[in-house]
């Protein structure tokens, strides 16, 4: 039952009998299929590719060119890359300048789109590039690495850039699924396929189209119902598990590989091995992404085999089955690579916004990468290689010996781009410049296969626009429902899943008034009733739960109950998961300790710089004779002057603190006294002997290891964090890291960091 099928011929007689236009001349000639005309000769039957899609062939077999007779004078004439669709149509058929149509809408619709995600991006773009490039992170600074790319994604969204967000995720969404409807009616009023050339949209004899002796499998008359049936079982269980295979090879890249490995690969980073370009993480993102991709090009052939070994009696039934399992399995792929995903990252980073948003971004580059360099170069190397051996694969004498221009599959594929760009505009809003890139450029990767690769279209489109709608609503409501990053996951009372903006990202005042990187908006958090609520409040009650005295406990446990909206805060820093294994704040700078230091002092020669030295202006001659104006030993133990970025990024296993400068530079140490004149290079900013009451809760905006491994935070401190908070359930549900009999988990160790 798969490949081509002759299975009856059309003549006058039944042409007049079933559906003959009623507005042609020739009625005894044609076949009438809703609002379109296929002429018919004597002689000429329907045919069948392998993917169940119409044709008409002549009486000595040749197919029969799928377009207007005013224009099979012009045929044959040289075609070439510039040819406009409309010329196309004179080779090849009124399809092909269809289905050029249909991209051209594609790309206009994608346009809107781009319009759709500037609404947000481009006003968070104009304040947050400067903001990013103040605390030492942004596109100005000398830093590569992933995140670099977060003010791309949401993870990065201040605030009060929240309406311009909603608007446009919410427009978003209206135009999902207003896209099929404007398709409909540009082919309609537009395009005018119903003057021109319509596809072949009905498969039944009662409704007018081809007749049911025409749409039936020639092979597979003789099939039993029950036959039929126990074939049809088993090829749904065939296809359930080729399903299966990716979603399996992703959880194990990604719950045993990336686990098992994460405590190694935090200690690299904060080793600073290979920390800046975090080789492992891109490679782990890229090989997780290829997987979907890689499973869909096999899938091709086996959707083929599964169909087939289904035996259904009728063509319409097969494509039916056939389409809806590589619907199934694409949509189930990719929801499947985005859930692991994020399961496997809410453990250990504190922003999977982030890391969802540059899963996207390496997923849909691969995806376009590979799919097209597959189309193009596939068939060349083939022709290649049968050349070498003395075949005649592709050429012009053998012209059935070329791959297939399949128009459903063709409309499928990218269909199925503007589905990823449906699931992931609310995490990542540019997605939608880049799927209108890649569009621009399948039309003429798609032109240059058509002409010089695959042999010449010749099956009508079944169903026509109608199903070709179908596909952009199922694309809808698929992108819809996503997880985790489909519009319907950020609204309550689950949702939203995903937080933003990053810790990294916010400003934090501490209790004593200290702020934390003033360059960004301050998150603001509320209780139950209501009342406004400091993160230090939050992390207070965390350090609560930490108690050995039941009572204060069970106070603080009592609260967290009263408060459980807190964990679905789309706010990051307002989440008790975040704070319960991020550091305090990460930011090294206080605002309103360093404006009062000066970066200068006078230090006298050959003495020992206490911190007390007079403040001084290089070159300006303040200093008393005999001393100099110099780096202020205060303003450097503060660390005011170190960005962010450039923060040593140090945990107890990875770093020995030792004396940089004055006489006893290099030599081991725990404080600032420890080293007379120069400075302990301690991973806090630890204030001098002294300097405690004018240096209040100055351990609230130490700089967080976090932010030199990209949110990724000490596996071990957060998994024994959240065991000993009971906070597993309410912040990852049911998962084998809260299991201590886990076998895919990093080993519990009692660290000093605790």
């Amino acid at each position: 039952g798969i490949g081509d099928s002759s299975p009856g011929t059309y003549n006058s007689a039944f042409n007049s009998r079933t559906g003959a236009s009623p507005g042609r001349s020739d009625q005894l000639n044609s076949l009438y299929v809703g609002a379109t005309t296929v002429s018919i000769a004597q002689g000429q039957q329907w045919k069948f590719t392998k993917t169940g899609q119409p044709y008409l062939v002549d009486s000595s077999g040749a197919p029969v060119s799928a377009m207007d007779a005013a224009q099979e004078h012009a045929a044959n004439n040289r075609v070439g890359m510039l040819t406009p669709p409309a010329e196309l149509a004179k080779e090849y058929g009124q399809q092909i300048k269809q289905y050029f149509n249909f991209l051209n809408f594609v790309m206009v619709s994608n346009l809107i789109f781009v319009v759709i995600g500037l609404i947000s991006w481009a006003p968070h773009a104009s304040s947050i590039i400067s903001k990013l490039n103040d605390e030492g992170v942004g596109p100005a600074s000398s830093l590569v690495g992933i995140a670099q790319l977060d003010f791309f994604f949401l993870s990065s969204y201040q605030p009060s850039n929240d309406t311009n967000w909603t608007v446009m995720v919410t427009l978003a969404v209206l135009f999902f699924f207003l896209t099929p409807l404007l398709y409909l009616a540009c082919c309609a009023y537009w395009f005018k396929d119903d003057h021109e050339f319509q596809y072949v949209g009905v498969s039944s004899m009662a409704a007018g189209g081809i007749p049911e002796n025409s749409n039936e499998i020639e092979d597979n008359k003789r099939v039993t119902d029950g036959e039929a049936t126990w074939r049809l079982v088993a090829s749904y269980v065939m296809f359930a598990v080729c399903v299966g295979v990716p979603v399996v090879i992703m959880w194990a890249m990604l719950f045993v590989w990336l686990h098992r490995y994460m405590q190694d690969d935090y200690d690299s980073k904060l080793k600073k091995k290979f920390s800046n370009l975090e080789y492992l993480q891109t490679l782990l993102t890229a090989l997780v992404g290829l997987t979907p991709t890689i499973s869909n090009s096999i899938f091709e052939v086996l959707v083929d085999l599964l169909a087939g070994f289904e035996k259904h009696k009728h063509w319409d039934v097969y494509r039916r089955h056939r389409i809806a399992k590589k619907m199934i399995f694409r949509i189930v792929n990719i929801i499947a690579l985005f859930s692991l995903r994020y399961y496997a990252d809410v453990p250990w980073y504190t922003c999977v916004s982030s890391r969802i948003g540059y899963q996207v971004l390496v997923f849909l580059l691969l995806d376009i990468t590979f799919n097209n360099l597959l189309e193009v170069m596939y068939p060349l190397i083939m022709k290649l290689v049968n050349k070498c051996i003395g075949a005649s694969v592709g050429s012009e004498s053998n012209e059935e010996a070329k791959p297939e221009f399949e128009l459903t599959d063709e409309y499928f594929e990218v269909v199925f781009r503007q589905y990823i760009m449906y699931m992931s505009i609310s995490v990542f809003p540019m997605i939608t410049l880049l799927t209108l890139i890649s569009n621009i450029v399948e039309y003429p990767i798609d032109k240059y296969r058509l002409i010089y690769i695959c042999r010449k279209p010749r099956g009508y489109m079944a169903g026509g626009r109608k199903t070709i709608a179908f596909f952009f609503f199922v694309a809808a409501v698929a992108g819809l429902i996503s997880f985790p990053s489909g519009p319907v996951w950020f609204a309550p009372p689950a949702g939203p899943y995903l937080c933003w903006p990053c810790d990294k990202y916010a400003k934090v005042t501490a209790q004593s008034g200290a702020v934390c990187l003033p360059s960004f908006e301050e998150v603001q958090c509320k209780d139950a009733g209501g009342n406004p609520l400091a993160v230090y409040q939050i992390r207070d009650q965390i350090e609560l739960l930490k108690s050995t005295d039941e009572t204060v406990k069970g106070a603080a446990d009592a609260w967290f109950d009263a408060n459980s909206h807190l964990f679905t805060s789309k706010r990051c820093g307002c989440r008790p998961c975040v704070n319960a294994i991020s550091c305090s704040c990460s930011g090294p700078v206080l605002s309103n300790q360093c404006s009062s230091l000066s970066p200068f002092s006078c230090q006298a020669a050959g003495t020992i710089a206490t911190g007390g030295e007079a403040a001084c202006t290089p070159g300006a001659g303040q200093c008393a004779a005999g001393a100099s104006c110099s780096s202020s030993v205060l303003y450097t133990q503060a660390q005011c002057a170190t960005p962010r970025s450039s923060y040593a990024a140090i945990a107890s296993r990875a770093h020995t603190a030792t004396c940089v400068g004055g006489s006893n530079n290099g030599a081991a140490c725990s404080d600032h006294e420890a080293c007379p004149g120069g400075v302990c290079n301690t991973y806090c900013p630890v204030p001098p002997k002294a300097k405690e009451d004018t240096w209040p809760a100055l351990t609230q905006c130490w700089n967080c290891p976090e932010s030199e491994t990209t949110g990724l935070v000490n596996p071990t401190v957060a998994r024994t964090a959240w065991t000993k908070l009971n906070f597993c359930s309410k912040c990852i549900g049911p998962s084998c890291i809260c299991d201590k009999d886990c076998n895919f988990e990093v080993p519990i160790k009692v660290d000093s960091i605790l």
